[in-house]
């Protein structure tokens, strides 16, 4: 599985993936839906499967006095997405620029 950090560094061959995003805290049952959804619309399209997560988890920043409890970090994340079949984790830090931005 490659990692990169951010959209704006995936290569060519990269683009046209299918993303799922989310926090994927733990990779539990929940993650492990969306993932195999994601893998099916992917492997329709014969397109790679990523997993886009941000980082420090958004409610670090929007909910200061109330920080998020981790069930895993970073690597152990990385490693379970692999598990689930994930070949990209696209990590995108999560800062006060992206939190004000318009949709």
């Amino acid at each position: 599985m490659e990692i990169f950090r951010g959209p704006a560094d995936l290569p060519p061959a990269w683009r046209g993936s299918v993303l799922a995003i989310g926090n994927f805290d733990g990779v539990h049952r929940g993650h492990r839906l969306v993932l195999s959804t994601a893998r099916a619309v992917a492997e329709g399209g014969d397109w790679p499967l990523g997993a886009m997560a941000f980082e420090p988890h958004p409610r670090s920043l929007t909910r200061p006095d109330d920080p998020p409890f981790r069930l895993t970090l970073f690597d152990e994340r990385s490693r379970l997405l692999r598990a689930a079949g994930v070949q990209m984790h696209v990590v995108v830090t999560f800062d006060r620029h992206l939190l004000e931005m318009s949709p």
